[in-house]
C-alpha cells in the first residue's frame, strides 16, 4: 500500500499510511503523549510530569527545568539517574516497577 502511495506521488497518503503503521506497531494514538510507551505510565500517570516543574525539593534534577510532556524532557530532566524518575513517580508507581524503566545516558565522544 505504502509502495503504490509513493509511486504514484502521493505525499499526504504516503504520510497517513507511515503514521497508521506507527499506530499500529506502538499500540499508542499518534497524539498520545510519548512518555505513555513506558512500562506501567498510564494516562492517569501523566498529570505527575506536567506538575514536575512546580515540586519543590527538586533540586537533584539539574538537567531541564519545565513542564515534561515527552520522552525527550523526561531524558533530560532525570540525566541518566533513576532516583529523579522515582521522585517522580514514586507515589504512584510500585519501586519493583519503577526499577523497570532505564534511561539511556549519551555520551559524547571526541
Amino acid at each position: 500500500m505504502l509502495d503504490v502511495a509513493a509511486n504514484e506521488g502521493w505525499l499526504v497518503t504516503a504520510l497517513s499510511i507511515c503514521n497508521l503503521l506507527q499506530m499500529l506497531v506502538q499500540g499508542r494514538w499518534l497524539h498520545d503523549s510519548s512518555i505513555l510507551t513506558l512500562p506501567h505510565v498510564e494516562q492517569q500517570h501523566l498529570y505527575l510530569f506536567r506538575r514536575w516543574s512546580d515540586r519543590k525539593g527538586r533540586g537533584e534534577a539539574r538537567g531541564f527545568h519545565g513542564p515534561i510532556k515527552g520522552l525527550p524532557e523526561l531524558i533530560a530532566a532525570c540525566e541518566g539517574r533513576q532516583n529523579t524518575f522515582a521522585a517522580i513517580m514514586g507515589q504512584e508507581l510500585q519501586t519493583s516497577q519503577i526499577t523497570q524503566v532505564t534511561f539511556p545516558t549519551l555520551s559524547h565522544q571526541v
